[in-house]
């Protein structure tokens, strides 16, 4: 499975430099870095239920729980 998405500010503005990391109680957390448009994707996911932290500097922690990924 897979984790995919654009991370964006609270006026809609793109943020590049954003650690996305996805973590699960039965696999390694997986971690990848937004690019220049703010985009993020996290591939080979086993199957699961993560929770999904979001973090730059300068911006309070973002989290989602319960997010499913399915093949």
């Amino acid at each position: 499975g897979a984790l995919a998405g654009t991370v964006r500010d609270g006026q809609g503005g793109v943020l590049p430099g954003v650690t996305v990391t996805a973590t699960s109680g039965t696999t390694a957390p997986r971690t990848a870095v937004t690019n220049e448009q703010g985009t993020y994707s996290l591939t080979g996911l086993p199957p699961g239920t993560y929770g999904v932290a979001f973090e730059l500097a300068g911006f309070s922690t973002q989290k989602r729980d319960e997010v499913m990924v399915q093949v």
